[in-house]
């Protein structure tokens, strides 16, 4: 109400009038996304159209601004900020500006950038001839990846000497433990160490190296398996057949053989295959068809140290006869006079 006095002591009342202040700027709902190695995105909203200045630093003092850069007041808000520091806390507020140049200021908040992830405390354990277990840390959660490659001059089946092998997992820890195996006894390795976080962040160890335990043990030989049926004649028209079997550990491929169901001192013993692996396979050729033969499995490793299989048999298949055969042997069975014809 507007009230007014004249000089004689007149008063004058106006209607009552009414009439509502601006809000301020009040910032709310205040989220922090987008998280890197050195950038985040600060997302807000105010209770009216403003403009926001970021106050961010490594301590609470701030030192750093960021403003945002839209051109027009709007009441959601996001400002991102760059060239932060990975690993580091940093604090901030929102100073929201309206319209009419009033402001306001938000509560203080904190994020971390991420960490660059990092490996230390490698160690190997639980060494023996044919396996190893590397350990080691990281700052944070990633997954584990061993390469390595022996430094003796041997073939190993389906690597090429020199060919880094890998082991590892794709579980994220910070504790990590990979059991490296199968090896080759008493031989140096050199190994070195890569992960990734979650964000695709890597890191990379130096190269390392561990040497394997002597091996005075032979291999074990399982699984020997022998088969026959439905192989084609060989090239010679023999019979041929597939024997395969699996050892605990890296060694060569071989096997002795013979007709009958013994070993004899006449037995033959294949060309030794001498890629090392763990599971093994030889096709013997030039076998007489419808005879019983004894087969038995020969690895040996690294070390030399050897090891047989059990003795097994097998009794090949039949010779295949020709068309021409079965013909004439039908014809004999009807006619009988056929038996005079020469088959060639």
């Amino acid at each position: 109400i507007a009230k007014s006095t004249d000089r004689l002591g007149n008063e004058g009342l106006s209607t009552e009038k009414s009439f509502t202040t601006r809000k301020a700027a009040k910032i709310s709902e205040v989220t922090v996304s987008d998280i890197t190695l050195d950038s985040a995105i600060i997302s807000m909203k105010s209770e009216t159209v403003a403009n926001t200045t970021i106050k961010y630093g490594p301590t609470d003092a701030f030192g750093s601004t960021k403003t945002e850069t839209s051109g027009s007041y709007t009441t959601e808000h996001n400002v991102k900020l760059s060239d932060l520091q990975q690993g580091t806390a940093y604090y901030f507020k929102i100073v929201g500006t309206d319209e009419a140049g009033n402001t306001t200021e938000s509560d203080k908040y904190v994020f971390n950038t991420l960490p660059l992830p990092t490996i230390s405390q490698i160690a190997v354990s639980d060494i023996t001839a044919n396996s190893v277990v590397v350990e080691w840390t990281t700052n944070t959660e990633t997954d584990s990846l061993i390469e390595y490659s022996s430094t003796a001059n041997i073939e190993l089946q389906g690597v090429a000497k020199g060919e880094k092998q890998s082991a590892g997992s794709k579980e994220p820890t910070k504790e990590h433990s990979v059991k490296v195996s199968p090896l080759l006894g008493n031989t140096t390795y050199t190994y070195d160490i890569s992960v990734t976080d979650d964000h695709g962040n890597k890191a990379k160890s130096e190269i390392q190296s561990f040497k394997t335990a002597p091996d005075v043990v032979a291999p074990i030989i399982v699984k020997v398996k022998i088969d026959s049926q439905g192989l084609p004649a060989d090239g010679a028209g023999k019979a041929q057949t597939i024997i395969t079997w699996e050892t605990n550990e890296l060694s060569t491929t071989q096997v002795r053989y013979g007709i009958g169901s013994k070993l004899t001192p006449d037995d033959k013993i294949s060309e030794e295959n001498k890629a090392f692996t763990t599971s093994h396979y030889i096709i013997l050729q030039g076998l007489t068809p419808s005879s019983t033969y004894h087969i038995q499995a020969v690895s040996k490793d690294f070390s030399g140290n050897e090891a047989t299989s059990d003795i097994l048999t097998v009794l090949t298949p039949k010779k295949k006869r020709s068309l021409m055969q079965v013909v004439v042997e039908r014809l004999d069975s009807i006619f009988g006079w056929v038996k005079n014809i020469n088959i060639f």
